[in-house]
């Protein structure tokens, strides 16, 4: 984040984000008033936030964005670091069980698997041991995972960016395996924005029907699976395209888990104790 202030003690901010628009205005301070788990009510005083007078989001569907990285002045840290979400179909506007918790309310079940906290940004990065698509796991060069520098390599896992972004080369190969797949249907790379990603001829409902499972996998057994409902999106009356995508520039080479890969998690950050936890789960449940 950006920000200066003026003599009187007015501060302007200016904040990027990975996957999503930039945001500008003033800095606040302001007391919070949160729902508890057991249906109470806790004030949390002084809380930093910016209260936007310019963005690219849609006012009629989005009304903010909640900053989680590990670095102040973000919500995630000003409550306490560690933090939980669960988030059910996000195609499903009218689902009302997503949720985030923070500090001692986070939920902390499911698979372990180390977390590693980049300090210049406060980004949050996985190791990665594979890809599979139905079990048969997808060959991809040496090192792709390699995490290399702040800005280069990795694999972050990011609540903010709908889409799950690969690199250019593990891109067009684990395309060219989901292609195979469905040979059935006509196929192309689209691309928009400098976003490119691989699209199919036909209805997703109807042709995707009995698509193997993809699997991030992760060390400690924890992993990612995203179904034909995660992994595509009916873009077009007879067009549907994959919710992964890569850049056009040919050394792209970040890899972005989005919340599309996410679905039907609930997802746990415990950056003190380099920990991630993923529970497959109906977040309904969770409310029990």
């Amino acid at each position: 984040m950006h920000h200066k202030c003026s003599e009187l003690g007015n501060c302007e901010y200016t904040m990027f984000y990975t996957g999503a628009a930039p945001s500008s205005g003033s800095l606040s301070m302001e007391s919070f008033i949160f729902g508890t788990s057991d249906d109470g009510l806790v004030t949390v005083p002084d809380v930093v936030f910016g209260c936007s007078h310019q963005s690219h989001e849609h006012p009629d569907l989005v009304m903010g964005v909640v900053g989680l990285s590990a670095k102040m002045p973000s919500f995630a840290t000003q409550f306490g670091g560690k933090f939980s979400y669960c988030v059910g179909n996000i195609k499903d506007h009218a689902y009302e069980y997503n949720q985030l918790s923070f500090g001692d309310a986070a939920i902390f079940n499911g698979d372990v698997t180390p977390l590693v906290v980049d300090p210049s940004n406060g980004f949050y990065f996985l190791d990665l041991e594979g890809i599979s698509l139905g079990g048969t796991m997808v060959n991809l060069p040496t090192g792709t995972f390699r995490k290399r520098d702040s800005w280069h390599g990795g694999v972050m896992i990011d609540s903010g960016s709908e889409d799950t972004y690969l690199p250019v080369e593990v891109y067009y190969i684990l395309a060219e395996d989901v292609r195979k797949t469905v040979s059935q249907l006509r196929s192309q790379f689209r691309g928009r924005y400098g976003i490119r990603r691989l699209c199919f001829e036909g209805n997703m409902s109807t042709d995707t029907e009995g698509f193997p499972i993809l699997r991030f996998h992760f060390p400690g057994g924890a992993e990612l699976a995203m179904e034909a409902e995660s992994l595509f999106i009916q873009t077009e009356t007879a067009l549907f395209c994959m919710t992964l995508a890569t850049k056009s520039e040919p050394l792209f080479q970040h890899f972005i888990l989005g919340i599309n890969a996410q679905q039907y998690n609930n997802i746990g950050i415990d950056p003190s104790a380099k920990k991630l936890y993923i529970q497959r789960i109906e977040c309904d449940l969770l409310l029990h």
